[in-house]
């Protein structure tokens, strides 16, 4: 859930005045933009950014003033025509995966009247190049106003955006910070929260109804009936959209009402799945075209497939076990009342899906995790904290706090730079438990472990948190975890 904070306010409209970036300097190497621009300019920035250049803060911001300008004289809702183009492509998540969106637009053509585009959301976050993704398509937006339609993903939102990548892409390509608030206004309003929370993080069930989205912690879970009824209501086909990654690039569901489209391919790792767009003919029937960026000679196959994915929940689990470790044993310890040190496997396999919330392969991992005991069928639970127990933790840090600093580090961090207004670097403890206090519900964040982690942030005890501190604080608690990870079982014995 996207936490509630006061923190947003009218943007300061000096700031689209550009005074506060700096001239560009006579050595830089970046290509130089002449608005307005042109498909052939759009075209060599493209060509930079594959040659590893990077566009000037000048220019970025002057993309996104002409941007700003064309996307609020856009209503919400728009309408795309294919009475000249005879098709429409759609493009779902890209997530900072340019290797892809030049893939799209080799395979697929750059936009025109002939050959429109919609960009589907989340452009930006997790890959390494969010902010040459959402530039390009910005760019196409411009040159072919008529052509390109841009949809606004869960991942086009500033809080978001702090936990999952692309704030920490743009303070470190660019160190602008006040850049940030531009891209916000540019891409975070909403006038109807719960209309924009349903809009944004939904996702399909096979059964029927209406559920609230336990997954994600916003938006709902519907059924084929309900996705039936929306189309009924508005005279529609078909509803396509994002959002979730398929093996294949795509997935239809709800008796072929209702397709999704995922644009990024290699998501997780290289063969882990393939990229698709959906090219719509103007009698509605959708071509797929599929696409696996990097070279790979073949596909992965389903044994490697199942191989990988296995890795990757064990990767992991090295987090979530150490995150989750008192809930673990106190599960375990439930199913032991004779305190043997030995459950069943089934009970194992069936108390670490229920405590990390994660449905993977547990009778597989079992052996990779826990020692099985010597009498038929049990394992003995507590080796399941062997090698991944961190210690050494800061000074008068209960464990359990610790163990909620390291679970929600990464939200923690997005929720510092959110706040850090003046970006002073240092925000009071009540502004940090405030922030914390509206997590996501199903974290079940404790208010007391809240404040009792905030004043072990605060190292130098003068009741504010500054973000070295802050930084310190799971440093520490990463590398004592890191340590022990390295050591062998004779290390850890021992």
């Amino acid at each position: 859930m996207i936490p509630e904070t006061d923190i947003d306010e009218p943007l300061d409209l000096n700031i689209w005045n550009g005074d506060w970036l700096p001239s560009i300097p006579s050595n830089y190497q970046g290509i130089k933009l002449y608005f307005p621009i042109d498909m052939n300019q759009v075209a060599m920035m493209m060509e930079s950014f594959v040659n590893g250049y990077q566009l000037h803060a000048r220019y970025v911001f002057q993309i996104l003033c002409e941007s700003r300008q064309c996307i609020m004289s856009r209503p919400n809702i728009q309408m795309a025509s294919t009475s000249i183009s005879r098709h429409i492509t759609v493009v779902g998540d890209l997530h900072g995966q340019y290797s892809d969106l030049q893939i799209i637009l080799y395979k697929n053509g750059m936009p025109d009247v002939t050959n429109p585009y919609v960009f589907n959301g989340d452009f930006v976050d997790r890959g390494r190049k969010s902010v040459e993704t959402l530039l390009t398509i910005l760019c196409l937006m411009l040159v072919r106003p008529t052509s390109v339609f841009i949809n606004r993903g869960n991942h086009e939102d500033l809080y978001v955006n702090c936990q999952y990548g692309f704030i920490k892409e743009i303070q470190k390509k660019y160190k602008y910070l006040t850049l940030l608030k531009p891209v916000d206004q540019l891409i975070s309003n909403s006038d109807s929260k719960k209309q924009y929370q349903d809009l944004l993080w939904s996702d399909p069930q096979t059964q029927p109804g209406l559920l609230m989205n336990e997954r994600r912690g916003l938006g709902c879970s519907f059924g084929p009936d309900i996705t039936n009824l929306f189309l009924n209501k508005h005279n529609l086909s078909l509803l396509i959209r994002s959002h979730e990654c398929k093996p294949e690039g795509f997935e239809w569901s709800h008796n072929k009402q209702l397709l999704t489209i995922f644009s990024a391919s290699n998501y997780y790792t290289d063969g882990s799945n393939r990229g698709a767009i959906a090219r719509i003919a103007v009698d509605g029937s959708i071509q797929i075209i599929q696409y696996v960026t990097g070279g790979q000679k073949k596909f992965k196959t389903l044994r490697q497939k199942v191989s990988w994915a296995e890795e990757s929940a064990l990767t992991d689990l090295k987090n979530k076990i150490v995150a989750y470790s008192t809930e673990l044993k106190r599960e375990f310890q439930s199913l032991d009342p004779t305190n043997t040190g030995r459950i069943s496997k089934l009970e194992w396999c069936k108390a670490m899906e229920k405590v990390l919330d994660l449905k993977l392969p547990w009778s597989t991992l079992q052996p990779r995790l826990v020692v099985t005991s010597k009498i038929p069928n049990q394992v003995e639970y507590l080796t399941t904290f062997q090698k991944l127990t961190t210690y050494n933790t800061p000074s008068k840090v209960p464990p359990s706090v610790t163990e909620e600093m390291y679970k929600f580090r990464d939200v923690l961090e997005g929720i510092f730079r959110a706040m850090d207004k003046d970006n002073s670097g240092r925000i009071s403890l009540n502004e940090f438990k405030q922030a914390c206090l509206r997590l996501p519900k199903w974290t079940k964040i404790d208010e007391q472990i809240v404040m009792d982690m905030a004043r072990s942030i605060d190292i130098n005890k003068d009741g504010l948190i500054d973000f070295n501190e802050f930084l310190e604080t799971f440093r520490l608690v990463e590398s004592d975890h890191d340590h022990y990870e390295s050591l062998t079982d004779q290390q850890i014995d021992e």
